[in-house]
């Protein structure tokens, strides 16, 4: 072999001296794709040289070569002896090009990543990797970050859809590769970018939510002129939690004017293609309807909708993005049809949404949005010619209509089958127990020991029921008191209980200070100091106990929200679930901290063995024993400040 030329810098393309054979450097750190163009620029492939290594081409004297100054390339003299190492027309070379479909995508939608090859057989298994700050694998549907794809006929396809997740993010970019080994070092070739809008919103802190099951709803009387005349701005926060469940309505309405003969406007959500329907017509006839692009809801997130009327120009903001717009006449000024709120106003009794609702707004008057938007992160406020105002305090017909203008609205909003309203989570992150099999569990270790020496466990709770028994936390895998448990934190009933198995044979409890009630967020906590066992509701110690003999150890898994004797699972929310060896945190009665950490309330980290269900998915934890797992369902996370 023979340099014949200097070296050139291939950070623009370059003919390298009209060299026929090149002799390529790589001196980065990291891989880099080579891109050969003919004379003219039209690309012909590319090639990636791996970091530190140096590899020989075959080219036309006029084709360029480009990569970036790292990359060295000089004229390199031919011989036959070197054919093996050429990329010539005996030894065709692959070729990698990729493209994504889309390179700006909102949460919710999906984009496809394509890779077209030359002189690749088919069957060939590329590896894809997807990364970025701040990208984790909760970030989409599929739960992952790698994957494989297979070429067939010189292409393969693989795609993502990008959850909406209700976390404020801003916007990312996720980075594409693709390699051609399973422990991706060899990347062929381009690098793709996509930017992620961040459409997740939440509602505003601090307030109330009110809980529709599916059956009951909420009507609000109007009179006549009301409402749906002139420009106008209906809005509310909704939070799904029935979509894609077979056993309710197709369509769940949240907010509706609509009666056979008496047709204004209705919004709903499709079930199974979480979609929106709008319809609408002119007080007396249905006059038309809309629906948008399916997914745009997610199921247990927070979603702002508006619909605004700006002279005859209709649209629908969804999450603050234009989603809908169409031609909506004026509404007859002499219907005087109630406001249904969870429901559809001709069909009381089906079509019913199920999930929450917040912060309903209606004014009559005013086009508030007129384009794009980021939804108040605070409460919504009794504007010029608000009508109805409800939905956010802790009676859930508690409203505030046309405050301003002096006169009250036509007459109180009417609960049916107990809408009962809920307060927001107060930390970042909850997750939901369905009740009927939902559970998180962690391998034995000896940090669920608590026969000897301090300790307190606590979490904040929001039961939406009241089983026998439902477990917080716990070694209680068996249905009765023997030597295979050892103790369990649990509600039973409205009672929150902490039992032990003693080292005497016997079963032996604590119990808090009073009732829990459902529907509300509590602090709970049970303390061991010396001999004296405490269990705590809202910083409320209850009676002393004394432990009678030692708390039984046993070498067995612990269990999360469940799985106490086969059963006992619990139903509703829970966050912030803290166990702490060696220390009885709470001594006299307490403010429970707004935010557990390590160190909250006293506690010295070393000593924090399990922190956990803080995190955006319930098996992430700040510090346990060992791995958490997900068992018996889907345990779904959603932003605090979104309430339940």
């Amino acid at each position: 072999m023979k340099i014949l030329s200097a070296e050139y810098n291939l950070d623009s393309p370059t003919i390298v001296a009209y060299a026929s054979v090149v002799r390529i450097y790589n001196g980065d750190s990291s891989n880099i794709l080579v891109t050969r163009k003919a004379s003219g620029g039209t690309v012909i492939g590319s090639f990636m040289v791996p970091a530190g290594k140096v590899v020989y081409v075959e080219k036309d004297y006029t084709d360029t070569l480009d990569a970036n100054a790292n990359v060295k390339a000089s004229k390199t003299a031919f011989s036959p002896m070197m054919s093996f190492a050429l990329m010539s027309s005996a030894d065709p070379v692959p070729t990698y090009t990729h493209s994504v479909s889309a390179t700006d995508v909102d949460e919710g939608n999906s984009f496809t990543t394509t890779i077209s090859t030359t002189n690749v057989d088919d069957g060939t298994n590329l590896y894809w990797e997807l990364s970025g700050s701040g990208i984790t694998s909760g970030d989409f549907s599929s739960g992952a970050l790698t994957g494989t794809a297979s070429i067939s006929s010189n292409s393969a396809t693989f795609s993502h859809t990008v959850d909406e997740d209700s976390t404020t993010e801003g916007t990312e970019t996720i980075t594409i590769k693709v390699y051609s080994d399973s422990g991706r070092t060899e990347q062929v070739g381009n690098t793709l970018s996509v930017n992620i809008a961040d459409t997740s919103t939440a509602p505003p802190a601090g307030e109330w939510s009110s809980v529709f099951t599916g059956s009951n709803y909420m009507l609000a009387p109007v009179s006549t002129g009301e409402l749906n005349s002139g420009d106008y701005t209906y809005e509310c926060w909704i939070y799904p939690t029935g979509l894609g469940n077979a056993s309710t309505d197709q369509w769940h309405a949240f907010l509706s004017r609509w009666k056979a003969g008496n047709y204004c406007f209705i919004l709903e959500v499709h079930r199974d293609d979480r979609k929106l329907l709008l319809a609408w017509g002119d007080g007396n006839n249905y006059q038309g309807q809309f629906q948008t692009t399916n997914n745009i809801f997610s199921n247990n997130s927070w979603h702002h909708v508006a619909l605004v009327r700006s002279g005859t120009s209709g649209k629908v903001y969804i999450d603050g993005v234009e989603r809908v717009s169409v031609t909506i006449p004026n509404a007859s000024s002499n219907n005087t049809l109630p406001v249904a709120i969870g429901a559809q106003a001709d069909n009381l009794t089906g079509y019913n949404f199920v999930g929450r609702i917040h912060d309903v707004r209606m004014v009559n008057g005013s086009a508030l949005y007129t384009s794009n938007f980021t939804p108040s992160t605070t409460p919504l406020t009794n504007v010029t010619n608000t009508k109805l105002l409800c939905c956010k305090d802790n009676d859930p017909t508690t409203t505030v209509v046309n405050r301003l203008a002096g006169t009250p609205y036509n007459g109180p909003i009417t609960n049916y089958s107990s809408v009962t309203s809920t307060s927001v989570d107060p930390y970042t992150y909850n997750h939901f127990f369905n009740g009927s099999g939902d559970y998180l569990s962690m391998a034995s270790s000896s940090d669920w020991n608590l026969d000897s020496g301090d300790f307190t466990l606590e979490a904040w709770i929001y039961r939406t029921s009241n089983p026998g028994w439902a477990g917080i936390l716990g070694q209680w895998e068996y249905g009765n008191y023997n030597v295979n448990n050892s103790w369990v934190f649990e509600s039973v009933g409205t009672t929150m209980s902490f039992y032990y198995c003693s080292t005497n044979g016997a079963l032996y409890n604590a119990d808090g200070p009073s009732a829990m009630s459902e529907d509300v967020w509590h602090h709970i906590a049970t303390t061991k100091s010396g001999n004296t066992l405490n269990v705590w509701i809202d910083g409320v110690k209850g009676a002393d106990h004394t432990i009678v003999g030692t708390i039984q150890t046993v070498s067995r898994q612990a269990f999360i929200g469940g799985q106490v004797a086969g059963g006992g699972w619990f139903s509703g929310y829970m966050t912030d679930l803290k166990l702490t060896k060696g220390q009885a945190l709470y001594t006299g009665n307490f403010t429970p901290s707004t935010e557990l950490t390590l160190t909250s309330d006293g506690s010295t980290s070393s000593n924090v063995k399990l922190m956990c269900m803080d995190r955006p998915t319930p098996t992430d934890y700040t510090k346990a024993p060992g791995t958490i797992s997900s068992a018996g369902g889907s345990i779904d996370p959603y932003r605090a400040t979104t309430g339940p």
